[in-house]
């Protein structure tokens, strides 16, 4: 039991070295005379650096501490039935992979694909035909005594020469028979003149680009792009040859066979003038996919993602997903860390402001800690007891504004009351930042908590009864309704609709904090004095109480003594 107990008076002793080490490098102060002042900067710089990182890692572990109503995501897939309410634990967007792949294929099709128009494709396909029937009779067919000179093989290839196209056996052997009579060539000019003007394309556009139309670009003008929103208007090759295949019936009967083997042939060469442009068409559509913004769904924390007995759609399984992803250990350590480095340099920055000679670093170590524990206290008073407040006022139909509720000039107060001023108004800084941090990075209730703050610190610029506090609470209170009614009226100017009984209820919520302020100050500040060794103008209040017993023994046994106290605490 000895054993143990100089163990424990051996570990007590280091660790009041240790602070004290650390105290002194905080403060800036030569432990012996044989220290350098460059030694003595450097220790002061880092253990200044060394508070504030420490400082910022509590707060950033109390921002991703989780809620206490907080309630783990269970594992839902696509078709489950939830079993109760899904609420999200933090603030994010989240874009569902399903989703954005579904988008992007609606997108890609609304893309009107692009067709090359070449106009003189189909007079030239013509002109070649004229050409060939005329160079074919020249050559095969000139002397009519001689007949036929040359071979069917060498025919089909000179046609293939002449054309680039290749007629069927029997298209071939017909006009052979017929020996490529200008009769047969007039009659093919004339159906294939009918196409002039028509937009031909390879295959029929209505069933894939009627919703979209296309665009042509003719390539003979300058790439002048047309868009064309009733595909039907133009023909595909089958629908060129249909409308051909009933020339024949206009014909005369003794001509009527005749002109219906030639548009058989004319069917079996006709030509599409217009080109469908894949590369231009896909950097299209990847333009626009590149132009889409994400379809991402914003849930803020604490709203009810799924309803109990829903089922769940793909959409939700993955959002789900996602929201246990982003609350496993590891995505909260990633989160602590950057929290960390955010914070770290936030209060680096804050805490090295200086309104006037007596900046927070020129305070003692003491007060240093003790303004890193009330600013602590202050972000968990926000945190842990709001999810229970607002649980209690959800019966009354009031989800928003319980906030107000909150004495968030509490600890502005007692830093004043302790340490002066210039510690209470970073104290505003930097509370009023971490709780609009916590409460979903609200802007507004980060003006709202540090305006509140300052505004109790100034209006207790001397206390000299406790009643002063109460003062101080009403004041906290009116100006911290007048900013919330102000706020409610410009969002009712909007799309927002803010009732009166919501807007009387927030109003009296926020001059409440001000009056729970000053009566949790009054509560706390003994119990602070006390732990701490702080003296307070309320306790030196008290202690001149001339109720008090040991004044009144030191009136009665030494007048003298007590008179001349008196007049020594006068002068001082």
């Amino acid at each position: 039991m000895r054993l143990v107990h100089q163990k424990y008076r051996n570990f007590r002793a280091l660790v009041r070295r240790g602070v004290e080490f650390v105290s002194r490098s905080f403060e800036g102060k030569r432990p012996t005379e044989y220290v350098p002042d460059a030694i003595i900067e450097r220790r002061k710089r880092w253990s200044r650096n060394l508070f504030s990182f420490v400082f910022a890692g509590c707060a950033a572990f109390l921002l991703i501490l989780p809620n206490p109503t907080e309630k783990p995501i269970p594992n839902l897939r696509t078709g489950d039935i939830a079993n109760e309410n899904i609420t999200s634990p933090l603030t994010i967007e989240i874009e569902p992979n399903s989703r954005s792949k579904f988008r992007r294929e609606e997108l890609a099709k609304r893309v009107a694909p692009v067709f090359d128009y070449d106009d003189t494709i189909l007079d030239v396909w013509r002109g070649n035909w004229e050409q060939t029937f005329k160079v074919i009779r020249n050559d095969y067919y000139k002397d009519p005594e001689q007949g036929f000179t040359g071979s069917l093989e060498a025919l089909e290839q000179r046609i293939q020469e002449l054309t680039g196209q290749t007629l069927r056996a029997q298209d071939l052997l017909y006009l052979h028979q017929n020996k490529f009579s200008y009769t047969h060539e007039k009659d093919f000019v004339k159906i294939a003149s009918g196409l002039k003007g028509r937009l031909i394309a390879p295959s029929d556009l209505f069933p894939s680009y009627y919703s979209t139309g296309i665009v042509v670009r003719e390539v003979n003008r300058s790439l002048q792009e047309t868009l064309i929103n009733d595909v039907s208007r133009i023909w595909g090759l089958d629908h060129a040859k249909e409308a051909l295949s009933h020339i024949p019936n206009l014909a005369k009967d003794e001509d009527r066979e005749r002109m219906r083997r030639i548009v058989q042939i004319v069917n079996s060469v006709i030509v599409s003038n217009l080109k469908f442009n894949a590369n231009l068409t896909q950097a299209r559509i990847a333009a626009a996919l590149g132009n889409i913004q994400p379809n991402s769904v914003r849930l803020s924390r604490g709203e009810v993602v799924i309803q109990k007995g829903e089922r769940i759609n793909e959409d939700k399984a993955e959002i789900v997903t996602k929201l246990r992803s982003l609350t496993t250990i590891s995505a909260r350590v990633k989160r602590f860390g950057l929290q960390l480095l955010i914070l770290f340099l936030f209060f680096s920055v804050v805490l090295r402001l200086a309104v006037s000679r007596r900046g927070l670093w020129h305070l003692t170590f003491k007060d240093a800690v003790f303004f890193a524990l009330i600013s602590l206290a202050s972000l968990a008073l926000v945190k842990f007891p709001l999810p229970f407040i607002k649980l209690f006022f959800e019966p009354f139909n009031l989800k928003h504004g319980v906030e107000y509720l909150l004495p968030i000039a509490t600890g502005g107060i007692i830093i004043h009351l302790m340490m002066g001023k210039e510690a209470a108004l970073a104290f505003a800084i930097i509370n009023s930042t971490l709780i609009g941090a916590l409460l979903d990075t609200s802007y507004f209730f980060a003006v709202w908590a540090f305006t509140v703050t300052i505004s109790a610190v100034r209006s207790i610029r001397s206390c000299k009864q406790r009643t002063d506090l109460y003062r101080c609470g009403v004041w906290s209170g009116f100006v911290g309704a007048v900013i919330v009614s102000a706020h409610l009226l410009m969002q009712s100017l909007g799309l927002q609709t803010i009732s009166v009984v919501d807007l009387g209820i927030s109003v009296s919520l926020a001059f409440l904090s001000g009056l729970l302020a000053s009566i949790l100050t009054s509560s706390l500040i003994p119990i602070l004095e006390a732990v701490f060794g702080y003296t307070t103008s309320l306790k030196l209040l008290e202690l001149s109480n001339f109720n008090h017993p040991l004044l009144h023994q030191l009136m009665m046994k030494a007048p003298g003594t007590y008179h001349h106290s008196v007049i020594v605490g006068s002068l001082a």
